[in-house]
């Protein structure tokens, strides 16, 4: 709509052929159009961020849940919280870029902005919140497993009446001997089954 008003403002002025109005149009249209297409591939990766924490998700319970289970989905999960690494470094970059240009138009009224710069400030401003949601799932699909994971570690220690701060508990987590214990249980019991057999 507005294009069409500006296309009819130029038209009646002297200063403009038919011919420029045109191609100057055309120009605005394309770099809209460019831009809009620059925001849906971020959007896609945003998408994707969320779409493999949900597979994460999956394969933390299935983790959770197994004993055995732990070697072939752990890797599962990091090869998917590599790629939202990855991800979330482009996204970060793509939204950073669009910020350095929408910056110097945030002084100008709204009204006053070409539609190229108001299209950018509303897209900035939506791939932000967009963003924002999907670093807060993530995180929070961290933080719950890892509380999972304490939990887990914690109750296998009051069974064999061991006492663990929660510092001890973090550093169990992160030398990965989370399941030593119930791997040792399964150990354990097969042992004299095969010792009975023989």
């Amino acid at each position: 709509m507005l294009l069409i008003h500006i296309f009819f403002q130029a038209l009646h002025s002297k200063s403009y052929s038919v011919d420029k109005v045109c191609i100057d149009l055309a120009k605005k249209s394309n770099e809209i159009t460019q831009f809009l297409d620059k925001v849906e591939k971020i959007r896609i990766e945003i998408d994707n961020i969320n779409t493999n924490t949900e597979e994460i998700k999956k394969l933390n319970s299935i983790i959770l849940s197994l004993p055995r289970g732990r070697a072939t989905s752990n890797s599962g999960v990091e090869d998917r919280k590599g790629f939202i690494s990855h991800t979330i470094i482009q996204v970060h970059s793509h939204i950073k870029e669009i910020e350095r240009t929408v910056e110097k138009d945030k002084e100008t009224p709204i009204e006053n902005l070409p539609t190229l710069a108001r299209v950018k400030i509303i897209q900035h401003a939506t791939l932000v919140s967009m963003f924002s949601e999907a670093l807060r799932n993530y995180n929070e699909m961290l933080l719950k497993y890892q509380e999972r994971c304490k939990a887990i570690v914690h109750q296998q220690l009051r069974i064999i009446d061991k006492a663990a701060t929660s510092d001890e508990l973090e550093d169990l987590l992160e030398k990965d001997k989370a399941a030593v214990f119930v791997n040792n249980i399964v150990a354990d019991t097969l042992k004299p089954n095969l010792l009975c057999q023989v």
